[in-house]
């Protein structure tokens, strides 16, 4: 379980950086401050997420799979909207491509959970 947890902050760290880089991208592309404070917001949740993680506290599993599910939805929400692929469609299949791993943890660590 330490290992999962470990490697899904890792992962979410990741996705953190991308959130917050996305976010000044923004900006200074479109001088969008409505794109910075987002991507600082949700960079911002996604970075303290992590660190429960990396402490090693299985709730992080489940508030970075609702954080993750959340900003999926409002990716795939802009990807419909725009039709656009940069930025929202791309965010979209990344969002997917680290919900994925956080999905499967959630389900290991209730599978032994009921197995004690």
């Amino acid at each position: 379980m330490d290992r999962l947890l470990r490697r899904s902050g890792y992962l979410l760290l990741l996705y953190a950086l991308l959130l917050f880089a996305g976010g000044c991208a923004g900006f200074i592309v479109k001088r969008s401050l409505p794109s910075l404070l987002a991507g600082s917001v949700s960079g911002a949740g996604a970075l303290w997420i992590s660190t429960l993680l990396l402490t090693k506290r299985k709730s992080g599993l489940y508030a970075g799979g609702v954080l993750l599910f959340l900003l999926g939805a409002l990716f795939f929400r802009r990807f419909m909207a725009t039709q656009c692929f940069i930025p929202a469609g791309l965010m979209m299949f990344i969002t997917v491509a680290v919900f994925i791993p956080f999905l499967f943890g959630v389900i290991r660590s209730l599978g032994r959970k009921r197995a004690s």
